[in-house]
């Protein structure tokens, strides 16, 4: 019986799209286009499949990658498609290792929510988790409840990158609350406590939030030479993302960038699928490369958020944007220079951003998937509401 790298490579060895399938691996794994024939007949095609399986040790990290690199190209609607074909051959070998992955991820979860159950208010750990994974803050234990704490503690860890984040999130509720001396000591023992999992975890789950990787510069023949690229480090794109999460909801964030990115407005199914697995920083990054020059970014958002539902939300949310990355561009131009955020003085938190109606039909489930954020709420995140 054949191994299941076997199949892989036999598969892909009868797919009629080999040529692109093979320049596709070769460009993910030596990060360079092959532009002679005889170079990539001389590499083994299954010494390049493991090499990208060895690089992306999930399958959402592998699509993220692979339409990551396709969308550098010159051609990014047939290499999306190229993409999608080498990751349904690449499948098998992903479930191989699944089940023993998400036990052991799951395990993980299992040991912090234990660590919480043993501090001295868990309820109170249960209101942050909550407040954290919802964007609202829930006073009714029968509400808490519902919702094992291992699941919460998933759903958290699911919505932030690195440690950073996790602490940011928990920080900026805190400092709504009343009582901040005591939620600050809960949010201390929760990042304590959570810490463990993005270093046993990252490999497998941090593709939600993490960029996708730079590839090197598209290959010819290309129509037009592309514009120089920003080159934004991580933690300015961190900042760029905390900056808008305060003053608009992230999932229409990412809503209106990959609708500017891409040129969609209709999202079925399977666009969902791909906004799932795109990282707001990703997009914020791709959104700096593909608009260099300020003004022509001032037309595009506007532009394309009159064409989504509830037009006068998505407006609010591309001017917190225009105004977040503005600091980005000299001149008029974009640079890689790290902004200085002013937004408090000029706008006011957004009322209700996570209200997100008016998209698709059953989108509170569909929402659910990509963010962990539900439509409904049942109230803001306000001091006078709090305990």
């Amino acid at each position: 019986m054949r191994s299941p790298l076997d199949q892989v490579i036999q598969g892909l060895s009868d797919d009629p799209n080999l040529l692109r399938l093979k320049k596709l691996l070769f460009y993910s794994c030596r990060q360079t286009w092959p532009t002679d024939p005889n170079q990539l007949s001389q590499y083994d095609l299954s010494k390049l499949v493991r090499e990208l399986w060895h690089h992306n040790s999930s399958l959402e990290q592998l699509k993220a990658h692979l339409y990551g690199l396709a969308k550098t190209l010159s051609k990014p609607a047939d290499y999306i498609l190229i993409a999608d074909a080498l990751v349904n051959h690449l499948e098998p070998l992903y479930l191989e290792t699944v089940a023993t992955q998400v036990d052991q991820g799951w395990q993980a979860y299992v040991d912090v929510a234990q660590q919480l159950e043993q501090v001295a208010d868990p309820q109170r750990v249960r209101k942050l988790l909550y407040a954290a994974c919802k964007q609202t803050w829930e006073n009714d234990p029968a509400v808490l409840s519902q919702k094992p704490l291992v699941e919460m503690v998933q759903e958290l860890y699911c919505l932030t990158s690195t440690p950073q984040s996790l602490e940011a999130i928990l920080s900026t509720i805190v400092d709504t609350l009343n009582r901040q001396v005591e939620y600050r000591q809960i949010a201390q023992k929760i990042a304590i406590a959570c810490s463990p999992l993005y270093s046993s975890l990252a490999a497998s789950t941090q593709i939600l939030l993490a960029p996708a990787p730079t590839p090197a510069p598209a290959p010819p023949p290309a129509p037009t030479p592309a514009p120089t690229p920003v080159a934004p480090s991580l933690s300015h794109l961190f900042d760029l993302r905390l900056e808008i999460m305060k003053y608009a909801n992230p999932l229409r964030a990412k809503v209106l960038l990959f609708s500017v990115l891409h040129g969609s407005v209709d999202y079925t199914p399977p666009l969902w699928d791909r906004l799932k697995i795109e990282g707001l920083d990703d997009l914020l990054s791709h959104l700096l490369r593909r608009y260099p020059i300020f003004t022509d970014l001032q037309t595009q958002l506007p532009s394309t958020a009159r064409l989504l539902p509830e037009r006068d939300i998505y407006t609010h949310v591309s001017d917190v944007i225009l105004r977040a990355v503005k600091p980005c561009y000299a001149s008029g131009r974009a640079i890689s220079g790290q902004p200085t955020f002013g937004l408090e003085a000029e706008l006011a938190p957004a009322v209700n951003p996570q209200d997100i109606t008016g998209i698709v039909p059953n989108q509170d489930a569909l929402l659910g998937e990509i963010t962990g954020i539900q439509a409904s709420v049942s109230a803001d995140l306000r001091a006078d509401v709090l305990p």
